[in-house]
């Protein structure tokens, strides 16, 4: 659950006063919840997404992927969190973006970003279907202690095309970090449909990281290299960002063991420093 620590001496005179040091905690879950229709879903959205919804309540910054609208208001009905996002409305394509978030802080400037190319209809992950990209919400943590936080689901399957649609949706998302979110602190986290050791998606991915000067959670605390969902973060604009925990949670499951989605739910615990 969140915390935040002020620390700092009181003065009379402003000249003597001590530059205050804020400090706090939060945990991050992203979560591909599998909320295709019937005969497309790889789950059971329709009995699956009332049963997530109470198990999001323990996060305090929730990241989902494949949220289509159909059983939206099941999966939040019991969430607890008092910030959540409406699905998208699709006007070029089938089905919108899938990306919701919920939140324990309010945020400001949402902004979502369908990516430059999606390939496959019939095949190929039926990405073309949807108008997937990523969205960005400034996330408050503290008063005048700002995130820029990215949802992101990336285009899907192991074609030629498949990755060279990946390869431009991630340049498409490096741009924007580099432009609205220059110099800030940034979490980026999502289905990004590339395994990390792959031969064709890993060297893109490094190079998203590098460029954008952004850190891998899973990889920095577990060593993790065997999920295409990920958490990526940095710090900057006088917050640090430091990721302290990372695990596979494994609470979301129904009661016979079965997972509620065929992701992974991943859960990372953050702590926060700013200098101001």
């Amino acid at each position: 659950m969140v915390a935040i620590l002020g620390v700092g001496c009181a003065s009379s005179d402003p000249a003597e006063r001590p530059s205050a040091t804020r400090a706090g905690t939060f945990e991050l879950l992203t979560y591909n919840v599998a909320g295709l229709p019937a005969g497309l879903s790889r789950s059971r959205p329709a009995r699956n997404h009332a049963l997530i919804s109470p198990l999001l309540a323990s996060y305090d910054l929730v990241l989902l992927q494949e949220d289509f609208g159909y059983w939206h208001d099941d999966l939040v009905a019991d969430a607890g969190l008092p910030f959540v996002s409406e699905p998208k409305r699709p006007t070029r394509a089938p089905v919108g973006d899938g990306l919701t978030r919920l939140s324990r802080f309010p945020w400001r400037d949402h902004e979502r970003v369908m990516w430059p190319v999606l390939h496959g209809v019939r095949g190929h992950g039926s990405d073309a279907l949807s108008e997937k990209g990523f969205d960005v919400a400034r996330v408050t943590l503290a008063p005048g202690v700002d995130v820029d936080v990215y949802g992101l689901h990336a285009d899907a399957g192991g074609s030629d095309e498949d990755h060279d649609s990946r390869a431009r949706g991630f340049a498409a998302l490096a741009d924007h970090l580099a432009g609205v979110s220059a110099g800030r602190a940034v979490i980026v986290a999502g289905d990004f449909n590339a395994w990390p050791d792959s031969a064709r998606d890993g060297p893109v991915l490094d190079g998203l990281c590098r460029g954008a000067a952004l850190r891998d959670a899973g990889r920095e605390l577990a060593d993790d290299r065997s999920h295409i969902d990920r958490v990526l973060y940095r710090s900057g604009g006088g917050v640090e960002l430091t990721a302290t925990s990372w695990q596979v949670a494994g609470e979301f499951v129904d009661g016979t063991g079965e997972p509620l989605s065929d992701h992974p739910a991943i859960h990372v615990g953050f702590a926060w420093q700013a200098d101001r």
